[in-house]
């Protein structure tokens, strides 16, 4: 009986073929910067809503709008770079087994606030902030699970834009990427 209304639980965990679909989710994001080594990763929350369409039984396409905090903390300080971008993710889901899919794209994001505290005067926080780019695209790779409606969601946003790149006085140069988790719950509406 208990694998019976598991089955049937599971089945109805994704939509039909030509069937259109939408889901909340809301959870956290664990970020950081690639290369700098003077960083390590920062918590904070991510909230979205997306729309699918089932293009055959074990395959659709998504898109979203999500509000992400990102950046990351500095090793052994109480200094933050917080970034907060409006994230769009478009995605193609493979479903291997009813309820579970696997999820690959492309994300732009927008930067739309950014903020670094805990430096004092000892540092150009503003000078720095003015060379973040405000455009970020990444590659996101992800997996769900669906049942009864509700949804588990993991991705990983791998940065592929530069987020800044700077050269300094003496010549030495740094650069760095997004790298951003989410791990969130939602629901389909």
């Amino acid at each position: 009986m208990i694998v019976a209304l598991a089955c049937s639980l599971a089945a109805s965990a994704q939509h039909e073929e030509g069937e259109f679909g939408a889901s909340f989710r809301a959870g956290a994001s664990i970020s950081n910067i690639t290369n700098d080594n003077e960083g390590v990763w920062r918590t904070g929350f991510a909230i979205y809503i997306e729309g699918d369409y089932a293009l055959t039984d074990n395959m659709a396409v998504s898109a979203g709008l999500g509000f992400v905090q990102q950046g990351e903390k500095a090793k052994g300080a109480a200094i933050h770079m917080n970034l907060d971008y409006i994230n769009v993710p478009i995605l193609f889901q493979f479903y291997p087994v009813k309820g579970l899919a696997l999820k690959t794209g492309v994300q732009p994001g927008f930067m739309v606030r950014k903020s670094i505290s805990g430096y004092g005067n000892t540092f150009d926080s503003e000078g720095f902030l003015n060379q973040l780019k405000t455009f970020d695209l990444s590659i996101p790779f992800g997996i769900s699970y669906e049942i009864s409606g509700f949804i588990v969601d993991f991705r990983y946003n791998l940065g592929v834009t530069k987020l800044y790149d700077i050269t300094y006085t003496d010549g030495t140069r740094e650069q760095g990427r997004n790298s951003v988790f989410t791990i969130s719950l939602g629901y389909r509406l």
